[in-house]
């Protein structure tokens, strides 16, 4: 989880963006010298801003699922 307090924008005095929390969850299994791990992030897909500075807003990332693969070669010990 992800927590982000309230704070204020470069360069826009008297603005002041509210706090949020973003919910993010993964998990991984070792199958032999392999390792998969799946994860989702932004959980319950809340809109935030990434940054606000000068009047321009970058929107932050929206519920994005990801996958990895390890694998490690050599001789196994």
């Amino acid at each position: 989880m992800n927590v982000v307090g309230p704070y204020s924008p470069f360069d826009e005095p008297g603005v002041t963006e509210p706090a949020y929390a973003l919910l993010h969850v993964s998990g991984a299994a070792s199958l032999g010298r392999a390792t998969i791990q799946v994860g989702l992030r932004n959980l319950l897909d809340r809109a935030y801003p990434e940054l606000r500075a000068g009047g321009f807003v970058v929107p932050g990332q929206p519920r994005t699922v990801f996958v990895g693969l390890s694998y490690r070669f050599g001789a196994a010990h």
